[in-house]
């Protein structure tokens, strides 16, 4: 399962699928830009849990990026990262999920309201 904070929005994710697609998949949308890792327009805050990265990333956005308010986990990208079992994410200040549609076949439930 994936948390996303601050929304407090919890989905499932398939075997091996980037939290990016999972979050599509359940209807929602959060930023980013490439896709690939390298501009770190996708950065969040891992607060529970572990990733893998099967594609290279930019290193260097997860070795200087700092923890924003209120955070205190590690830089993620979720644009590339791979949840190995339930993870929670911390989107970055100013930062929101946004509901795009009703989702696919993804069963995503709100812990509290999303604000749309």
């Amino acid at each position: 399962m994936i948390r996303v904070l601050p929304e407090n929005v919890v989905f499932a994710a398939r075997p091996d699928e980037r939290v990016v697609d999972a979050v599509r998949r359940a209807g929602y949308r959060l930023p980013y830009t490439c896709r690939r890792g390298g501009c770190g327009a996708c950065l969040a805050w891992l607060e529970a849990g572990a990733v893998d990265y099967p594609s290279a990333v930019a290193e260097e956005l997860l070795d200087t990026a700092h923890s924003g308010p209120g955070s205190t986990g590690r830089p993620c990208l979720p644009c590339q990262a791979v949840p190995r079992g339930d993870v929670t994410i911390r989107l970055g200040a100013g930062r929101r999920l946004v509901r795009i549609f009703g989702g696919g076949t993804g069963s995503a439930a709100s812990g509290g309201t999303d604000g749309y």
